[in-house]
């Protein structure tokens, strides 16, 4: 595995997992020192931006007596890793018993329209800023019939007749329109995006060579605005591989699929519908990459 790739599957793991709680210390101030138990993050569902972002961390305290020490945040990106350490006195005498506790935690200012992820103390949750694009009417009973090609010849598939289309390095993005084709990160209408990551043909180098088709899949899944599941086995179609799906009321559908070609090349699809279309967009997903070619 390749060092970047080791410190991906880092990022990913320490979100996904929960932290375990730090063991009380006296550093001689009179007070042990502890970790927040936190059972709940909630984040504001905000539309206009810039904004101020608070979140509400609802937990509790092992004891009458334990408050909260500090409050600190590490921003990455589209990731804020908050975290909450308490304080008991030692020589005083505490009720043992569990003590629920609210605690606000400011953030600062947000101004970039992203699905963001907030993890504190180990639990997340992940939230939406900005305002949804509206969504375009989209025809989904046309037949795939156009030939697209990436410029360097490495991928080849079959779109639907008067979508837009661009190609990439070892790249083909198709859309219903124009706009879609680079809207980020919730496009206005349903694309298909496929890339060549891996293998002999390859005309970019991701750093996967030799990674295996997990470590793959979490590299493209990782990503916040992905939302989609474990990795599950494909068992239909032209392709073997593995794929994962994600469904939301607000945000629209997302699926993700790792193929691998005869020449054990692996390619990403990812495909998006806008909310409540996925049903209508999977046939033509499945039919884009029945088409799709590599050398």
């Amino acid at each position: 595995m390749t060092q970047r790739l080791r410190r991906l599957c880092a990022i990913f793991i320490a979100a996904a997992v929960p932290l375990a709680a730090c063991g009380s210390a006296d550093d001689g101030s009179g007070y042990l020192y502890g970790s927040f138990e936190v059972s709940q993050v909630q984040a504001p569902l905000i539309t206009a931006l810039p904004a101020e972002i608070d979140l509400v961390v609802v937990g509790e305290f092992p004891d009458s007596c334990t408050e909260i020490d500090q409050v600190t945040q590490q921003r990455a990106e589209n990731t804020v890793n908050v975290t909450i350490t308490t304080r008991r006195p030692i020589d005083q005498s505490c009720a043992q018993t569990t003590v629920e506790h609210t605690e606000r935690v400011r953030l600062g200012t947000f101004d970039a329209t992203d699905t963001y992820t907030f993890i504190v103390n180990g639990v997340q949750t992940t939230v939406f800023l900005g305002s949804l694009p509206t969504p375009v009417p989209t025809n989904y009973e046309i037949p795939v019939t156009t030939a697209v090609e990436s410029p360097d010849g490495v991928l080849r598939m079959l779109l639907p007749e008067g979508w837009a289309a661009q190609g990439g390095t070892g790249e083909i993005r198709v859309a219903a329109t124009e706009a879609a084709l680079t809207e980020e990160p919730i496009p206005s209408s349903a694309r298909l995006v496929v890339l060549l990551v891996n293998g002999p043909s390859r005309a970019q180098d991701f750093g996967l060579d030799g990674a295996t088709i997990a470590e793959v899949y979490a590299l493209f899944a990782i990503r916040a605005d992905a939302r989609v599941g474990p990795p599950q086995p494909l068992e239909d179609g032209k392709w073997t591989g593995v794929g994962g799906h994600g469904d939301d009321p607000l945000q629209g559908s997302r699926d993700l699929r790792i193929l691998v070609a005869a020449d054990g090349s692996m390619i990403a699809a990812m495909a998006f519908a806008p909310p409540g279309e996925w049903q209508a967009f999977q046939p033509l997903v499945e039919a884009m990459l029945e088409s799709l070619e590599t050398p």
